[in-house]
């Protein structure tokens, strides 16, 4: 997976097994949580994990708009099941 801060593009490598598990247990996490704020800091602190601290919740903070924020930090914490999704998925359907 890769995001990109500002002028900088970050990559998480391969990812292992365990990043799935993570995944879950961070959404269901995430769903107790009651206010937005909690849920945003939730999502950054889980990506920059997932990339392996390249960067801080200040690089996020500011190297994404205010409007792609919560989609990006989004679609990065879920990214890992929708893309095991799509493998696993048959091709036909």
């Amino acid at each position: 997976m890769k995001l990109k801060l500002g002028k900088k593009t970050y990559d998480t490598g391969a990812l292992k097994g365990s990043v799935l598990w993570e995944s879950m247990e961070f959404e269901d996490l995430l769903k107790k949580e009651t206010t937005p704020l909690k849920q945003l800091n939730m999502m950054a602190e889980n990506v920059i994990k997932l990339y392996g601290n390249q960067f801080t919740i200040e690089d996020i903070q500011d190297g994404l708009s205010a409007d792609e924020v919560w989609a990006t930090l989004n679609s990065q914490c879920f990214g890992v099941g929708i893309k095991l999704q799509e493998k696993i998925q048959p091709k036909n359907e």
